[in-house]
């Protein structure tokens, strides 16, 4: 009984090797399966690891809200950040080292703050990219828009450059002679209301209340691209 099971089971295992189709749906089929698989969610990690977007800052401003406004963009997990001059951040975007380059001009803490209360001119942050990476140069916008109105609205609402700029602009509502007296006590009652605000910061270990809603972005951005082929849009 024995020798023919073992007989039985024996001509089974020779048809089964013999069937090469069977013999490849049965064994490396699945290996191949799994071995993708494995690679495809095994690797995430390094893969977006590798996958960071390489942008340069180029900080001209040197002020406390370009400080804060490159710190968060070097805290993207999505961004490889680095500084850079403008003439090495407009080369490396022209040989294609890098996607984009963010220029931040003079003066724009102090520019940004005052348009955040008011309606003043706009600064400008220029944006270097490469033409040929739109897509990645697009979520590079979308992630500095972010960062500027969270740092630009962080210092005004408890740092020292706001405070500043909240009693320069009292100063300046008072003396000014074209506002209607509706826009002047709306003016004013919205930045005593960052006084007191400020104030209660400085009397509580409590970080000061959230930003309403309302305010307008206080920069614009342009964008130009570069690259070394002539005739490119």
């Amino acid at each position: 009984m024995i020798t023919a099971f073992r007989a039985l089971v024996r001509k089974d295992i020779q048809l089964f090797l013999v069937d090469r189709r069977a013999l490849l749906m049965s064994f490396a089929v699945p290996i191949a399966i799994g071995s993708f698989f494995g690679f495809i969610f095994g690797g995430q990690s390094n893969q977006a690891e590798a996958s960071r977007i390489p942008v340069l800052v180029v900080d001209q401003d040197r002020s406390a809200i370009s400080a804060e406004i490159t710190k968060s963009l070097a805290a993207e997990k999505t961004l490889e950040v680095k500084s850079s001059g403008l003439g090495e951040a407009r080369a490396a975007v022209r040989k294609g080292d890098t996607i984009a380059a963010i220029v931040i001009p003079p003066n724009f803490g102090q520019d940004a703050g005052a348009a955040f209360f008011g309606p003043r001119p706009k600064p400008e942050i220029t944006v270097l990219y490469d033409p040929s990476r739109s897509a990645e140069r697009a979520m590079v916008q979308g992630i500095l828009t972010g960062d500027v109105m969270q740092s630009v609205s962080k210092e005004m609402f408890g740092g020292a450059t706001g405070r500043t700029m909240v009693d320069e602009s009292l100063a300046q509502i008072e003396q000014s002679r074209g506002l209607s007296a509706e826009n002047r006590k709306t003016l004013t009652d919205l930045l005593r209301s960052v006084q007191r605000l400020n104030q209660q910061a400085d009397a509580s270990p409590d970080p000061p209340g959230t930003l309403v809603g309302g305010l307008k972005m206080p920069f614009s951005a342009r964008q130009e691209a570069v690259t070394s082929r002539v005739n490119t849009q």
